[in-house]
């Protein structure tokens, strides 16, 4: 070594080039085998001394740094030596070593961002620094500049289902931590277009489309749901949410009575659509239909009070809708085949019978109503009706 100083002390005016290099090489034979580190460093400091971009000359200084711990020396000299590297790759490496210390050592988040986002200047594609930025970001709860790095990485992602989560989750930051809802719409939209049949993307618009009342567009991705949807249940769950649309923001009674039609005809014993068909056949006032409804739903329930309620409803629509009072006579009849005292039945059945002049079915009917109610008045009245008949 002491040649090497002897060689560079004269080197130095003659050739400043190869004097750096030789104490550069004195630098390491001190760090390296002799572990002096301070020896090693000023021999360091004297080839930048004659050489301030000497690659070398930075790279075994960052070395002998960190060795020792100077970490704010360290971080000087990785940011001077990653501004002036020609190599891409070595300059990334440099920015993501500059970012590990200033978020590690000095717990400086922003400037560690800062060094990330160089390196990815450097290379737009370079994982590592995405993925510490995407870790800072939310951990700093910064969501525009999180989802800017997202972007990247689905811009620079190969793989259409790493692609599609990513958007994914670029659509939910603008609507859950932005509130933008337009932005995150157009999010899911791009989805669809890499994959037409994606559901998160379409339930996320379903969402966001009732929110902000778009309602043809509402209707428009539950239409595309069911192409997307295996299962009855979802499929079920579909034409409900398109009937209560149809309702309640189109008023287009026909068109919810359709969708619950179809959940009929995927689940013939959902109790609920036919109870809403039949509210909404009654208030369209469309009588075929419902009495239709009616015999659908007496077919499918088992319950005996149910079906009366069913056949009783059914019977006053032949009469007071459609006129068919032998319609209305046999659902009525029906009734009495589960309760022969049911006084609804027995009413009707004894003023339906004398509307068709069936003199002795109307006098059997009120003798059996009257012989069956503790109301004086009602006896009177079927009393007075049987003695005119």
């Amino acid at each position: 070594l002491s040649d090497y100083s002897q060689r560079v002390a004269n080197l130095e005016h003659e050739d400043p080039a190869s004097a750096a290099d030789l104490w550069v090489k004195i630098g390491r034979w001190y760090g390296d085998h002799l572990s002096h580190l301070d020896y090693a460093i000023h021999s360091i400091h004297s080839a930048l001394r004659l050489n301030k971009e000497h690659l070398g000359a930075l790279t075994a200084l960052a070395d002998f740094q960190r060795k020792r711990g100077s970490w704010g020396e360290l971080i000087e000299t990785l940011g001077k030596h990653a501004t002036i590297e020609t190599d891409t790759a070595k300059r990334v490496d440099l920015y993501l070593s500059l970012g590990e210390l200033l978020e590690a050592q000095l717990m400086d988040p922003h400037q560690a961002m800062a060094a990330y986002r160089s390196a990815l200047e450097a290379d737009a594609s370079c994982r590592e620094a995405l993925r510490a930025l995407d870790r800072l970001y939310r951990s700093n709860e910064m969501w525009e500049q999180l989802i800017g790095v997202l972007k990247q990485e689905a811009a620079t992602t190969e793989e259409t289902d790493g692609q599609i989560a990513l958007l994914l989750e670029i659509g939910r930051l603008w609507d859950e931590k932005l509130g933008d809802s337009a932005e995150a719409v157009a999010s899911f939209q791009t989805v669809l277009e890499i994959d037409s049949r994606c559901l998160p993307a379409m339930r996320a618009l379903e969402t966001l489309y009732e929110k902000t009342g778009q309602s043809e567009l509402y209707l428009d991705i539950l239409e595309q749901q069911m192409d997307a949807t295996p299962s009855d249940a979802e499929q079920i769950a579909l034409y409900e949410r398109m009937a209560a649309a149809w309702e309640e923001r189109f008023g287009k009674l026909h068109r919810a009575a359709e969708s619950l039609e179809k959940i009929l005809a995927i689940d013939e014993r959902h109790f609920d659509a036919y109870r809403e068909l039949e509210r909404i056949y009654r208030q369209e006032q469309k009588a075929e239909p419902l009495v239709d409804t009616y015999r659908r739903h007496i077919a499918a329930v088992g319950d005996p009070t149910a079906r009366i309620e069913l056949l009783c409803s059914m019977g006053q629509v032949y009469e007071e809708d459609l006129n068919d009072f032998h319609k209305a006579i046999a659902a009525y009849a029906q009734v009495l085949g589960y309760d022969s005292a049911d006084p609804r039945a027995l009413d009707a059945l004894g003023r339906l019978y004398e509307r068709v002049e069936d003199w002795e079915n109307a006098v059997d009917t009120m003798t059996r109503l009257s012989s069956s109610t503790d109301d004086p008045a009602l006896q009177v009245e079927l009393l007075h009706r049987t003695g005119r008949i």
